[in-house]
């Protein structure tokens, strides 16, 4: 009873048999999840949860995968659509930065004693650093992407 209140998903679903590019549809989830249904906001609750413990457990098995929540199921998605999924979620997370930060830097500082007035300007120091070198990143240098195989050799 331990290991079910500690982790209920690990009875439910073996996380192994899971692969890149397979979908658990609504009905599917539906049937580990009974007796919760679709539509309601604790199924909705209980799929995040999921989603969330295949991800860490394909991580703890040594796979990396990205798990979407599509059409109220669950879609592992393949590689391919992992690196365009990820690309964007990061260059949307980047715009919530800049966005968190300038409001940061819009915070009223006159009634902060010289403590928090001192933590406040570090902190806007060093995120600012942290965009500002995003920044430099994305406009000066263009990566490459990597390629997995066999390493080249090298001309004598």
């Amino acid at each position: 009873m331990d290991a079910y209140m500690e982790n209920p998903f690990k009875t439910l679903i073996n996380v192994e048999e899971l692969s890149k590019g397979q979908v658990l549809s609504v009905d599917q989830l539906e049937r580990l999840l009974a007796p919760l249904r679709a539509g309601t906001q604790a199924f909705d609750l209980a799929v995040l949860k999921l989603r969330t413990y295949i991800e860490r457990e394909k991580a703890a098995a040594g796979e990396i995968v990205t798990v979407r929540h599509v059409n109220g199921g669950l879609r592992l998605l393949t590689d391919g659509e992992a690196s365009v999924y990820n690309h964007a979620r990061f260059c949307r997370n980047l715009k919530q930065l800049w966005l968190f930060h300038g409001r940061a830097a819009g915070v009223e500082v006159s009634e902060f004693d010289e403590e928090q007035r001192a933590r406040h300007d570090r902190q806007l120091c060093q995120q600012g650093a942290m965009l500002l070198a995003v920044r430099t990143v994305n406009e000066q240098q263009r990566l490459l992407p990597r390629v997995v195989g066999e390493p080249k050799q090298l001309e004598e």
